[in-house]
């Protein structure tokens, strides 16, 4: 029995923020389509085979800003990685942590190796 997705899965190593101290994060920006904007929780990883570092369920998706486009330019020099060419329609998604998310990366999402975002299920009564 299929579940339907109900989690974003994305790679990363950096970019997040933290809001404020009730552990609502904000990552930093990404080209999301309708389906994947959808999604209900969030989960970041370093690489596909490695467990979720951080993970919640989404409270917003919304347009990055023009300063935060800038400074996010600014990370990817420092950082030593290529500008983003397309910055047009940046989401940046805004999601409140629960502690223990330790999601893995789901097979069904791993049809493309050089994807760096995927859909699927998570069972998130596990980390309550």
């Amino acid at each position: 029995m299929t579940q339907e997705n109900n989690t974003l899965f994305l790679l990363t190593n950096w970019g997040l923020h933290r809001v404020d101290s009730t552990g609502v994060f904000e990552s930093h920006m990404w080209n999301l389509d309708a389906n994947e904007s959808s999604m209900q929780y969030f989960s970041m990883h370093k690489s596909k085979a490695d467990r979720a570092y951080r993970g919640g369920k989404i409270v917003d998706i919304r347009s990055a800003t023009e300063a935060e486009i800038e400074a996010h330019q600014e990370l990817m020099k420092q950082k030593g990685r290529e500008k983003m060419r397309l910055t047009h329609d940046r989401k940046v998604v805004v999601f409140q942590m629960i502690r223990g998310w330790n999601a893995i990366w789901p097979l069904e999402a791993r049809s493309n190796p050089m994807a760096y975002k995927g859909m699927g299920f998570v069972d998130v009564e596990r980390f309550s």
